[in-house]
């Protein structure tokens, strides 16, 4: 990895923890996922994965180093970093120049409508994969599983809106902005 891209992921990640602080009051409300799916777009997988570890790491550092959350913060943010470094490659050809003109706001909007289906599938999973890692490691038996799962129903519903609002909104933009500085590192590279 070169510099700038080792400074963009740990920029990320510092943005990332910024915007999860902020919003940590509001249950179901965060901007980390429409920040993480445009740098994950536009920079790839590699960087991505660096900076999902950097950030679960520097989130557990903050908030507090409990083993279920750094396990499932260290599995699911690699994860999401591939799923969108490889969205990020059918993104591109959309928002570049090469595009023709002709059908591009709908080919933007179709990008933009895949992003937020990936970003909701992948909140779901989260929540999903929290309501097996915590009670498995917290050692919960099949009732307190059960319940627990239920109650985690309402915070992976308002997550998903909040992802599917928000990058389905803000992924167009936030991914061109992300995008034109990667092109300039690699022009001046």
């Amino acid at each position: 990895m070169s510099a700038r891209e080792i400074t963009a992921c740990a920029v990320c990640a510092a943005m990332l923890i910024a915007v999860q602080a902020v919003l940590s009051a509001v249950v179901g409300v965060e901007l980390v996922t429409l920040l993480f799916c445009a740098f994950c777009a536009a920079f790839g997988v590699k960087c991505g994965v660096v900076t999902g570890v950097g950030f679960s790491l520097l989130r557990c550092i903050i908030f507090g180093f409990f083993p279920s959350v750094v396990v499932l913060y260290l599995v699911y943010y690699p994860i999401f970093a591939v799923a969108f470094g490889f969205y990020g490659r059918l993104a591109e050809g959309v928002f570049s120049k090469k595009c023709p003109k002709s059908h591009k706001n709908a080919r933007i909007l179709g990008v933009c409508v895949g992003a937020a289906a990936l970003a909701v599938a992948l909140t779901v999973s989260f929540t999903l994969m929290d309501d097996v890692i915590s009670p498995l490691m917290l050692g919960m038996n099949r009732a307190l599983m059960k319940r627990y799962f239920y109650a985690s129903l309402p915070a992976m519903a308002t997550g998903a809106v909040c992802s599917a609002v928000t990058v389905g909104f803000g992924f167009a933009p936030l991914y061109a902005v992300l995008s034109r500085l990667v092109r300039l590192r690699d022009k001046n590279a």
